[in-house]
């Protein structure tokens, strides 16, 4: 099974599709703090654009809650808005207003705020904590993607 959490409009075939918004037609509608899937069920999970959106504490339970999902060899694949990105082109641009929603989130429906940011290292440092074996980084659109296993 691969679950693609906080879908939105990017839903995917041969994923199970979960967002807390109705009106996106996802295959499961659910705050993600209450989802549950048995221990090493899943093969895959995004989290692209999601973790950001909870305080520190919840992300950190909601990625432990991954990884105990994840069979072994499981992927994690997560993006998360890059922090010290966005603070170094601020400091460039002060001007530019849509670093505001890169750092507190579109703000356009209920539950799009973000409530804890990260940097690769404290991404990295957390994920390892949790037990995640990090794969690598990629850097699209002042963002941070990381793949990583079980």
């Amino acid at each position: 099974m691969k679950v693609n959490l906080g879908c939105g409009e990017d839903k995917r075939d041969e994923y199970v599709n979960i967002d807390i918004r109705r009106e996106v037609n996802p295959d499961i509608c659910i705050d993600i703090r209450c989802l549950t899937f048995p221990d090493e069920s899943v093969d895959e999970v995004i989290a692209y654009d999601i973790i950001e959106h909870f305080p520190i504490k919840e992300a950190k339970h909601i990625l432990g809650n991954i990884y105990e999902w994840l069979k072994p060899g499981g992927v994690l694949k997560i993006r998360v808005p890059d922090l010290k990105m966005i603070a170094e082109r601020m400091v460039r641009s002060p001007e530019d207003e849509t670093f505001i929603t890169l750092i507190y989130g579109g703000q356009d429906y209920f539950s799009n705020f973000h409530q804890c940011g990260f940097t690769e290292p404290i991404l990295e440092k957390t994920l390892r904590e949790i037990g995640f074996i990090v794969l690598g980084f990629n850097y699209p659109n002042f963002n941070i993607e990381v793949g990583a296993v079980k």
